[in-house]
């Protein structure tokens, strides 16, 4: 029967296999969250972008009324409050 030696703090080569796994779950962990964080600033940068470019074809005469109303009342659902104009 094998032995399990314990070292001066108490722990077993086993407890730091298992600490050393946990803490590469957790790092994976983290880079997912980043990446996911990366995607959702692009994604609210080019939904910012557009939302300016059909506000300035609006107000440049380009686009009437109707179909501005129409392309806001489709964005509404991803658009932050700071968009929000009801709100304001």
């Amino acid at each position: 029967m094998v032995s399990v030696t314990r070292s001066r703090t108490g722990l077993t080569i086993d407890d730091v296999k298992q600490a050393l796994k946990s803490e590469e779950k957790i790092s994976k962990i983290l880079e997912n969250i980043l990446e996911l964080h990366s995607k959702l600033d692009k994604q609210h940068l080019m939904l910012t972008k557009l939302v300016s470019m059909i506000s300035k074809m609006y107000q440049d005469g380009e686009i009437n009324k109707d179909t501005f109303n129409r392309l806001d009342e489709f964005l509404h659902d991803w658009l932050d409050s700071e968009f929000d104009e009801s709100k304001k």
